[in-house]
C-alpha cells in the first residue's frame, strides 16, 4: 500500500510540474491588496495564465450589466489564500487560486459561489477602491460595496437570493477582522442588494427550476421513516426537501439518494458532489440534499425523468436486511403441516362419505350407534380440511411477504464504492498550492 501510495504522489507531483511549465509566468511583488476574505497575501507572486473557464465566468460578470463602465484589469492565477483586487505599477489585477476555487465548488455544491467570488473583485474595480493602507471603517465599506456589487450581478445572472450567498456562508466562517466585517453583516447586504436588483428587471432571471417526481416505491419500504420528499431540478443540481418526524427525534440516521439508472449513480464521479447524506447523521426536523450533477459532468436531460430518483432516511440501528433463513423454515413448516392435515382431512372425509354410501343411504332409521361415529369421523375431517387450508394460506402469505422484503432490503441498500481504495488528489481551501491526498478504504 505504501508503494501505491508513494507511486500516485510522485506521479501527481509531475503532472502539476509539467502543467506549471508549459504555462507562461511572470513575477508578482503584492504590497497591498483586498483579498476576498480573511488572509494576507504573499508578497512574491508567481502569476500563471487564468484558465479558460475562469476567463468566461469574468465575461460573463462583466456582460451581465453594459450600464457599468468596464473596469481594465489583468486576471492571473496564482499562489494566493483565495481571490484578490490589486493594483501594481498603476495595472490592475484580479489574482485567484485555481484549487481555492475547486474547493469552493465542492464544498458549496454551486457555481454561484464562484460567480460571487469573481464579481466581488470586479466590484473592487469597478468602484476605483484604493489598495494601499486603510483605516477599518475604509476597509469595511469597500468590501460591502463590492459584496453589493456581486449580489446585483448574481441577480442579474439568474441567481436565487440564497444561491447568492453561497461564497460567504461557505468560506467566510472566522467572523470579522480589521479589513472585512462579519459574514452576517456581509450576508445582510448581500441580500438587501439582491432584493433592490430584482425590483429593476422586468421579469425573473432566475434558473429554470421545476419540480422533480421521486420514485414513489421507496416511501414503501418498510426501513424508510420518511413517507413523502419535495424535488426539483435547475440548471446544475438536484434539490431535495423532506421532513422527519418528531418521533424519531432521539435516533441517528443513514440517508442516502440513489438513481434506478445504472448509469447514473450520485456521487460516482466526483466525491463530495452530493451534500446532506451519509451515516449517523443526528436528527434534523428539515433535511435538504443536494446533489450537483453538473459537477459530475451529467446534462439535465440525463437526470430529469420522473421516477428515476429515490431518497432513504433509515435508522441506523434498523437498516434493510433480509428475512432470516430461520423465518423463512417457519413459513414452510407451517406450510407442510396444513398441507398434511389438508390431506387427512381428504381422506377422512373420503371415507366417511363411502361408508356412508354403501351402508346408511337406504337405511332408515339409522342405526345410532353405528352411524355416529361415522358421521363424527366427517365432521372431524372437514375441521382438519379447514385448519389445512388456513395453515397453507398463512405460511404462503408469510412466505411471500419474507421473499418480498428480502427483494425489498437488496434494492433499498446505498450506493458503495466497490473498490477496495480510493485515491482522491483535492485542493486545499487553507492554502492555494497545498494538495491535500485522501486515500479511503
Amino acid at each position: 500500500m505504501r508503494t501505491v501510495t508513494s507511486f500516485a504522489l510522485l506521479l501527481f507531483s509531475i503532472l502539476l510540474a509539467i502543467n506549471a511549465e508549459a504555462q507562461p509566468t511572470k513575477k508578482l511583488t503584492v504590497l497591498n491588496g483586498c483579498s476576498f476574505a480573511n488572509g494576507t497575501p504573499s508578497s512574491e507572486l508567481i502569476a500563471l495564465e487564468a484558465s479558460k473557464e475562469a476567463r468566461q465566468l469574468v465575461d460573463e460578470i462583466l456582460a451581465s450589466n453594459p450600464t457599468v463602465i468596464q473596469p481594465k484589469f489583468t486576471l492571473n492565477a496564482s499562489n494566493v489564500p483565495n481571490a484578490m483586487a490589486t493594483e501594481i505599477n498603476g495595472v490592475r489585477y484580479i489574482i485567484y487560486s485555481e484549487s481555492f476555487l475547486e474547493a469552493l465548488k465542492k464544498q458549496s455544491l454551486t457555481i454561484w459561489s464562484v460567480k460571487f467570488l469573481f464579481a466581488h473583485e470586479i466590484g473592487h474595480h469597478v468602484y476605483k477602491h484604493g489598495f494601499g493602507k486603510k483605516t477599518t471603517e475604509q476597509s469595511y465599506q469597500d468590501e460591502l460595496e463590492a459584496d453589493d456589487f456581486a449580489a446585483r450581478v448574481l441577480c442579474r445572472l439568474g441567481a436565487l437570493k440564497f444561491e447568492s450567498v453561497a461564497a460567504i456562508d461557505i468560506f467566510d466562517k472566522d467572523g470579522g477582522s480589521d479589513t472585512h466585517p462579519d459574514p452576517e453583516v456581509r450576508a445582510f447586504r448581500v441580500e438587501k442588494a439582491w432584493e433592490e436588483e430584482s425590483k429593476t428587471l422586468p421579469t425573473s432571471t432566475a434558473l429554470d427550476k421545476k419540480q422533480l417526481i421521486l420514485d414513489k416505491t421507496c416511501f414503501k419500504n418498510p426501513w424508510n421513516l420518511i413517507n413523502e420528499a419535495k424535488a426539483e431540478i435547475d440548471g446544475e443540481k438536484i434539490t431535495i426537501n423532506i421532513q422527519i418526524p418528531p418521533k424519531y427525534g432521539n435516533r441517528k440516521f443513514r440517508i442516502c439518494l440513489k438513481s434506478n439508472e445504472n448509469a447514473v449513480i450520485p456521487e460516482s464521479r466526483t466525491p463530495g458532489s452530493v451534500k446532506g447524506t451519509g451515516y449517523g447523521l443526528p436528527y434534523s426536523p428539515n433535511l435538504t440534499i443536494v446533489w450537483n450533477y453538473k459537477m459530475e459532468r451529467f446534462l439535465r436531460d440525463q437526470v430529469k425523468e420522473p421516477g428515476m430518483f429515490k431518497v432513504y432516511v433509515y435508522d441506523i440501528l434498523n437498516q434493510p436486511k433480509p428475512a432470516s433463513s430461520r423465518s423463512k423454515i417457519l413459513c414452510g413448516t407451517i406450510m407442510g403441516v396444513g398441507t398434511g392435515a389438508a390431506i387427512y382431512g381428504l381422506v377422512g372425509l373420503k371415507d366417511a362419505k363411502n361408508t356412508y354410501g354403501s351402508e346408511y343411504k337406504d337405511v332408515t332409521p339409522h342405526p345410532q350407534n353405528l352411524y355416529n361415529p361415522i358421521n363424527n369421523k366427517y365432521i372431524r375431517s372437514q375441521y382438519f380440511i379447514g385448519f389445512g387450508l388456513g395453515a397453507v394460506a398463512t405460511g404462503s402469505y408469510l412466505l411471500i411477504k419474507k421473499l418480498k422484503r428480502d427483494k425489498q432490503a437488496k434494492k433499498s441498500i446505498c450506493y458503495q464504492r466497490e473498490s477496495n481504495f480510493e485515491i482522491d488528489p483535492s485542493p486545499s481551501l487553507a492554502n492555494s498550492m497545498g494538495i491535500r491526498l485522501n486515500i479511503r478504504f
